[in-house]
């Protein structure tokens, strides 16, 4: 589920994100709706590991000074103490509501493998370093094979949450409120 929604060029926040304490902490800070709309957005594009993110395929170590331009017109954009702190309980709280998202190892993968070709596109190749680099590309290719794999999983396991005929799930269905007669489990 996103929390977020683009809509004449602004982020519209919906409204069950502010359920999370970290997350109304960030919107009560800002007087301006419209930035603590741009820190929670930050956090999202920064943590979110599902489709919905745009910045998702943004290489891990460039994806900060992306989102910060895109955000905030500067690459370089520097968090007071007071909105770093906001930010980081935000971020602490995203993952943890994300813990268990089938799209988490995938992450965690592509992060590695982006920081492995990073060192590599820094190294020219020699004869002193060739082994090792060579082993590294190797190592790579069992990555990018092991993503595939990661990649089948997690889209099986988003199949099967699918309700029949493609359509969306009720919140029933995904046990977010009860209704007389059942248990919320």
């Amino acid at each position: 589920m996103s929390f977020f929604m683009i809509k004449d060029n602004r982020v519209i926040v919906d409204e069950r994100i502010l359920t999370v304490p970290a997350f109304n902490n960030i919107w009560e800070h800002f007087e301006d709706k419209n930035i603590a709309s741009k820190f929670l957005m930050f956090i999202f594009a920064m943590n979110d590991i599902t489709q919905d993110n745009p910045y998702l395929e943004v290489p891990y170590y460039e994806k900060e000074p992306v989102i910060k331009l895109s955000l905030f017109g500067n690459k370089d954009y520097a968090f007071t103490k007071e909105e770093e702190i906001l930010v980081r309980e935000g971020q602490k709280w995203f993952n943890k509501l994300n813990e268990d998202s089938p799209w988490r190892s995938l992450c965690t993968l592509n992060q590695k493998i982006d920081q492995l070709n990073k060192h590599l596109a820094g190294k020219k190749m020699t004869e002193k370093n060739y082994d090792s680099q060579s082993k590294t590309l190797l190592n790579i290719e069992k990555l990018l094979k092991s993503r595939e794999n990661i990649q089948k999983m997690v889209y099986r396991e988003v199949e099967k949450a699918r309700a029949k005929g493609d359509m969306q799930r009720s919140p029933i269905e995904l046990g977010l409120i009860t209704y007389r007669g059942t248990k919320k489990t």
